[in-house]
């Protein structure tokens, strides 16, 4: 038995018969995100890029790696457990057409700082960078990068192009994965769920995707594009679907046999991410930097 099955196995019995405590336990897990050491072509985008900090309107000191360009600021924001070499390959095909790219790291992840984090984590690192290294003109997110995308424009981030590669619909889909994946019974996925609302400082039924993007928070709906890949088993295709059903100025491309993980270093991928954006200048007009009070 490896260690998941124990872990599940132990969830299982421990959470029938107190389920406040495992339900506790769970949401520490869940909110202290592992990190893995860098892999050679990580360190290798290291060496292509510039570190900068950031941080100072976040409270934390922050870290970010940018590729130089022109007027036009991307910003590009990794998933859970990632980091900001990791979306390096597109960093480096958006820095050849002209763009600036800011590739942040999210709080506790890669080399920023942070005890805890969370997709409204996530977010107030975008207002920051928003503050200190933005306007953007344009974000590229994976995976729980996209709910911190679209969290932020609550705090006056908006950008009026996004792509969103492998995104979940909303955060109760995402916890009652997790919570499923871990083994836990019903009544301590509940109090998981509860415990995770409590701590992130919002139900996570109202993390929904979809809707922070639609028109309500802004005059207009940002144009999106969703890339996902039908094989996904850590956030399944439909995710993207209806966030594609919510919005009106978004296109859905289906990226076959590329999974989760896979998805952000395609060359195909990628070619299409850059297509996309350098589509419409028109419509690439930064938005300016607001204090906006996360």
């Amino acid at each position: 038995m490896n260690a998941m099955q124990l872990l599940r196995a132990k969830n299982q019995i421990v959470g029938s018969l107190l389920p406040g405590k495992v339900a506790a336990e769970s949401v520490d897990l869940f909110l202290s995100p592992r990190k893995y050491p860098l892999k050679p072509w990580e360190e290798q985008a290291e060496l292509t890029a510039q570190r900068v900090s950031f941080g100072d309107s976040y409270g934390e000191p922050l870290s970010a790696l940018k590729w130089p360009g022109g007027d036009k600021r991307i910003l590009l924001m990794h998933g859970w457990e990632s980091r900001a070499t990791q979306m390096s390959r597109i960093a480096e095909s958006l820095s050849q057409q002209g763009y600036e790219v800011i590739a942040i790291d999210a709080p506790r992840h890669g080399y920023s700082r942070g005890n805890k984090t969370s997709p409204v984590e996530f977010a107030r690192a975008i207002h920051a960078a928003h503050l200190e290294l933005g306007p953007f003109s344009a974000a590229v997110g994976h995976s729980m990068g996209c709910a911190g995308l679209a969290i932020a424009r609550e705090f006056g981030v908006m950008i009026p192009r996004y792509v969103l590669i492998s995104s979940p619909a909303n955060m109760l889909d995402t916890l009652e994965g997790f919570a499923g994946f871990i083994g836990l019974p019903d009544r301590s996925t509940q109090l998981f769920i509860e415990g995770v609302g409590s701590r992130v400082g919002r139900p996570a039924d109202e993390i929904d995707v979809g809707t922070l993007l639609a028109a309500e928070l802004a005059e207009d709906e940002p144009q999106v594009l969703l890339i996902h890949a039908p094989d996904d088993i850590e956030v399944p295709f439909e995710a993207s679907q209806r966030i594609q059903d919510k919005l009106t100025n978004a296109q859905l491309w289906q990226a076959p046999r590329l999974g989760h993980r896979r998805i952000i270093r395609d060359p195909e991928v990628i070619a299409v991410i850059r297509d996309y954006l350098l589509g419409g200048e028109e419509q690439f007009q930064p938005v300016q930097a607001t204090t906006a009070e996360p």
